[in-house]
């Protein structure tokens, strides 16, 4: 997007009116302020200043709407192909649509923007094609999901390991006194892939059919495994 808005003025600064420039740099200013963010807190895994007044995820919602409108307001200056303009606007409105419920969901993992995912890399298509040229949005749109589909085989085929081998120490060792068992790796793609109370302990043996006075501790799977 910054990229966009450079070429662009670079080319129209002459012909831009006052109302434009201001609204290309106030967009400018809500992208280069989202993307310190980024850096700050995610990247750098600095602790996030507004955590101790609770106005964590009041600030985060407020700064992904302003860089939803700066988006859109780049979008409707910059790019003259309406046919374009108006793709980049449905998937910048869809997924503000599908990220909208999560505001009231809980808990949120990966899984959740899978759909958000997609959209966000054929905003980057058009993104792409806007800046460099005519591209062949096929093939990168196949390019980009082949990466996501290698990178989730990945993710998903450790924990299917795992979980393979967990089944089957619990089916020869299920009527010890005693259990370790090794914990789902990649976590965050799960939802509740390991045991996270004791009520969800006692389903975990019921559906594997170990005895309710059996003990189980969980440890990390390298841990497992060298044990």
């Amino acid at each position: 997007m910054l990229i966009l808005v450079y070429k662009f003025y670079k080319t129209n600064k002459k012909t831009l009116s006052k109302m434009k420039k201001n609204l290309l740099g106030s967009s400018v200013f809500v992208l280069l302020l989202f993307l310190t963010y980024i850096l700050y807190i995610k990247v750098m895994n600095n602790v996030n200043p507004f955590i101790k007044f609770n106005l964590q995820n009041y600030f985060e919602g407020i700064i992904y709407v302003l860089v939803a409108i700066s988006i859109l307001t780049i979008d409707c200056i910059t790019i003259k192909d309406i046919g374009k303009r108006n793709r980049i606007i449905f998937e910048i409105i869809s997924i503000c649509i599908i990220a909208l419920p999560l505001l009231f969901v809980r808990p949120i993992g990966p899984r959740c923007f899978f759909p958000t995912y997609f959209l966000f890399a054929l905003l980057t298509c058009e993104l792409a094609d806007e800046v460099l040229g005519k591209i062949n949005i096929n093939f990168a749109l196949k390019y980009c999901s082949l990466i996501v589909l290698i990178f989730l085989g990945l993710i998903y085929g450790y924990i299917f390991k795992v979980d393979y081998e967990r089944v089957n120490y619990i089916k020869n060792h299920k009527n010890e006194e005693y259990l370790l068992l090794p914990l789902l790796p990649n976590k965050q793609y799960l939802h509740h892939g390991n045991p996270v109370s004791d009520e969800f302990v006692n389903r975990f043996k019921l559906f594997y059919g170990i005895d309710s006075d059996t003990k189980i501790d969980f440890v990390s799977y390298e841990v497992w495994k060298n044990r």
